[in-house]
């Protein structure tokens, strides 16, 4: 039979011993660690703050694939730029748009080159691939002298890509004037862009279906008021005309059109 063994005194005096030196080990070791982290945060508050970096010389050494994508995010957002439907030039078989010297100082980025493509090579050459249209234009400029009323200045080219916005005042004039037509119809960007602004002029017996066998990728056609007069008869004859169109694709099974979103602002046309 097992004997039984029963806890003196003295045994309970030496475990709270050996209880209070390990409390006091612990207090001591906690208080240690606490002074040790109030002397790095100390040090941490008045040691120098690490200057902002405002140049990077390793660009070059970074891969390509992530040079592409930071070019690519420092290009001009996607935006709108107005350009006049009547008074424009044929040079050298090319369609000049003519835009006002107002329009001209607003548009200013997007007629000058993107400091972008004269980075260098590389740079120019995301620049170009991401707006790869280019359109000539020309500026009217109005003069003091009592002899020139007017002056025109040819500009080479303004870049834009296929998310860009195009607005042509009067576009309706364009379309009716065969020789403008055909040539804007040559323009590489024509089948490409995908928001088309134009002024709600004379839609009156409008053919649709001829601008829209040339604008194939359009999905947005917005209308924009440049006059109050007539202006519920003119909504509405731009609506109609569109709703013309689209029944006689219907009807007539005319392939390769497609009838985009036709949206009217009410905000006059300004430029």
């Amino acid at each position: 039979m097992a004997a039984e063994v029963t806890p003196t005194k003295g045994n309970h005096n030496a475990l709270d011993d050996t209880s209070t030196t390990t409390k006091s080990k612990l207090s001591t070791a906690i208080s240690k660690s606490i002074k040790h982290a109030k002397k790095l945060l100390v040090s941490q508050s008045q040691a120098p703050k690490p200057k902002t970096l405002k140049k990077f010389h390793l660009f070059n050494r970074l891969p390509i694939e992530l040079r592409l994508v930071i070019w690519k995010l420092a290009l001009p957002r996607s935006s709108t730029f107005a350009v006049f439907g009547f008074g424009n030039m044929i040079y050298q078989g090319r369609l000049h748009f003519a835009i006002s010297l107002h329009s001209y100082r607003l548009y200013l980025d997007l007629f000058l080159a993107h400091p972008i493509s004269r980075a260098c090579f590389e740079a120019h050459q995301v620049y170009v691939a991401e707006l790869p249209h280019s359109l000539p234009f020309t500026v009217e400029r109005r003069s003091l002298s009592p002899f020139s009323f007017r002056k025109y200045r040819m500009y080479p080219r303004m870049r834009f890509g296929n998310d860009d916005a195009v607005c042509i005042a009067l576009f309706s004039d364009l379309v009716n004037d065969e020789e403008s037509w055909n040539a804007l119809v040559k323009e590489e960007w024509v089948p490409r862009i995908k928001v088309l602004l134009v002024s709600i002029g004379w839609f009156f017996n409008f053919d649709w279906i001829k601008v829209l066998k040339k604008f194939k990728s359009l999905r947005v056609i917005e209308g924009l008021p440049e006059t109050s007069l007539l202006l519920a008869m003119r909504t509405q004859a731009f609506r109609n005309s569109m709703d013309q169109a689209k029944t006689r694709v219907e009807t007539e099974h005319i392939e390769g059109v497609v009838i985009p979103e036709i949206v009217v602002r009410a905000m006059p046309l300004v430029g």
